[in-house]
């Protein structure tokens, strides 16, 4: 009897424990927002469930005034003003407390990362920021929690028809905007010794890039559906360290493939943010650079610059871009020895380039055309025909085994198939399968290989790889791409979802 005791409380102590080492073994972070209306849009919905989706429980609170700036958040802190609206989010549910002072709510947990913005018109300007380290000393001073991290969170550019009056700060454009504040957040945090940024403003540019500028509600704030999810993935990739890809946490309201597009937005961001490498550009136009030819330039008049080190700089000379061409030019903080390549410029006597050859005119009787009768096989024996494709977007990517550009691109175009799955895509190539198999797999290539063939590239009258074709579901062409970068991938992924929700 005594023996049956025994193994019946190590029984209910084993359920016991089974039960409770999820919780406990759960993660929990909590982190404290002194900001304003971008940060209700940020951190108060989706935030707490992206994270419980992946096995991380948070406490969110938020010291909310709306508008608030540095200046006002450091004022605040030196009379304990009571005019925020504490809201809290535990459990998942949002509560508030109005009329609260500074101290109770930094007091209030003991906080693990406590982050910091600026008011949205002020963003961009880094002469604003002149109390950030007067605010973080008072944070400093008065926190529970001695090693806790302070973090900043870059906020976004407004959309291109904002009527907010601090839009005129930027010259009422997106793109000026939108370099302005990662060149304040970038000095501000520097200057400040913070080395934790939540880049909600990169991710929500790069969501743009894709579903167009459709992300805000009212001009700037932020809206209820993709908008707020795109922040609530930077900021859950942030705090729990795992990327946000894939992550199974989405409202109803944001759809499947909106959701892996504002995902993907938030990691690539995230990236972005902690890859402190500099740059070494390959391109000057329009006084900006380049790691990649913007397309406005790509079939212009350039000259050929070269400098110490066999540094070399195509500078194309009198070519006005447009603001899609500039959100892909490097901030001046990431490029490498800026003031040689500068003077490179400024003294510049360089070999005049021809321009490249446009091809785009031999493709123009193309668009819109039904595509041709075709069918190939893939390396798998698995058959594609133009009719088997309909009722599905068809994506065919043309490369070879020596074109670097086509290699470098394959896990980036690979990354389609997750957000547009039910799509058919082709890579198709005139080199033989046992010569590309290494590739493919190490480069993570997951698009169907069709091998050997010229018949498709003669069809598309192919002269250079990489070259993509986008064909609709009734089997008319779309787009042809010539050419690889991230401006044109962008592009492509943008028609893609245009036909995917068709």
């Amino acid at each position: 009897m005594k023996k049956h005791k025994c193994i019946q409380g190590f029984v209910c102590c084993f359920v016991f424990l089974l039960f409770m080492s999820p919780i406990q073994a759960k993660h929990v972070i909590k982190v404290l927002a002194i900001g304003n209306s971008f940060s209700v849009d940020a951190v108060e919905q989706n935030l707490y469930e992206l994270a419980a989706a992946a096995g991380d429980s948070l406490v969110i609170g938020n010291a909310y005034i709306g508008g608030c700036s540095i200046d006002r958040h450091w004022s605040n802190a030196q009379t304990q003003k009571a005019e925020y609206s504490y809201r809290k989010v535990i459990g998942g549910v949002l509560k508030s407390e109005e009329n609260r002072c500074l101290d109770d709510i930094v007091k209030d947990e003991s906080w693990d990362i406590v982050t910091l913005q600026q008011a949205s018109p002020l963003s961009g300007d880094y002469p604003s920021y002149v109390h950030l380290a007067d605010l973080m000393n008072y944070v400093r001073r008065t926190v529970i929690n001695p090693a806790f991290k302070f973090a900043f969170h870059m906020t976004w550019a407004y959309a291109c028809n904002a009527t907010h009056p601090g839009f005129t700060t930027y010259g009422k454009n997106q793109v000026k905007m939108y370099q302005a504040i990662l060149q304040a957040v970038h000095q501000a945090t520097a200057d400040n010794h913070i080395d934790r940024v939540i880049p909600s403003g990169i991710a929500i540019q790069r969501a743009r890039a894709v579903l167009g500028d459709t992300l805000n509600r009212d001009g700037y704030h932020l809206s209820y559906t993709v908008g707020r999810y795109t922040a609530a993935c930077t900021w859950c990739e942030f705090l729990t360290g795992k990327s946000v890809v894939g992550n199974t946490y989405r409202p109803s309201s944001v759809s499947a493939t909106d959701a892996m597009i504002a995902q993907y937005a938030a990691h690539q961001a995230m990236e972005t943010i902690l890859d402190t490498t500099l740059v070494t550009p390959k391109f000057f136009v329009d006084g900006a650079f380049y790691e990649e030819f913007p397309m406005t330039a790509e079939h212009k008049n350039s000259y050929l610059l070269s400098g110490k080190d066999g540094k070399i700089l195509f500078y194309c000379k009198n070519v006005q871009l447009t603001d899609n061409d500039k959100l892909y030019a490097i901030p001046d903080f990431k490029i490498k020895n800026i003031s040689e390549l500068l003077d490179m410029i400024h003294h510049s006597d360089g070999t005049h380039v021809s321009k490249m050859q446009d091809s785009s005119s031999q493709y123009m009787n193309l668009i819109n055309q039904k595509i041709a009768p075709f069918s190939v096989v893939d390396w798998n024996k698995e058959k594609f025909t133009n009719k088997r494709t309909l009722t599905r977007p068809l994506v065919f990517n043309f490369w070879y085994t020596g074109c670097g550009p086509c290699i470098r691109e394959m896990p980036l175009i690979s990354t389609w198939m997750n957000i547009c799955p039910d799509a058919t895509y082709l890579a198709v190539t005139w080199n033989k399968a046992d010569e590309i198999r290494n590739i493919v797999k190490c480069r993570h290539f997951r698009f169907h290989q069709i091998t050997d063939d010229h018949s498709l590239s003669k069809m598309f009258n192919v002269q250079s790889t990489p070259t993509t074709v986008l064909i609709d579901k009734q089997g008319v062409i779309r787009c042809i791409m010539e050419g690889t970068s991230q401006q044109k991938r962008d592009l492509l992924l943008a028609e893609l979802v245009k036909l995917y929700k068709e």
